[in-house]
């Protein structure tokens, strides 16, 4: 498992941002609360990470605290709760 991430914030996308960490650009899923508070393009970042595998794909979603991380994972481990709706229910104001 991927536990944190630290890097330079290259792109911010609605519900994403790429931190490159040595070459590497990581395309990290957040809420939009994070997404507003993580900073600038080009400034340094560090997130807590959870890696969410699929037979299809591997996603990673970031936080800002590691709190913010284990309220992700306790939603995710709620039936029929996956992590792109565990980041919406983050995301509500």
């Amino acid at each position: 498992m991927i536990y944190s991430l630290a890097g330079r914030l290259i792109e911010k996308g609605d519900n994403f941002a790429v931190i490159e960490n040595s070459g590497i650009g990581f395309k990290v899923f957040l809420s939009k609360e994070a997404l507003r508070r993580l900073g600038a393009e080009g400034q340094d970042v560090k997130l807590f990470s959870y890696l969410y595998v699929r037979e299809d794909s591997f996603e990673l979603y970031g936080f800002l605290r590691e709190e913010e991380k284990g309220f992700f994972e306790m939603l995710i481990s709620v039936s029929g709760v996956g992590p792109k709706t565990a980041l919406g229910i983050m995301s509500v104001d």
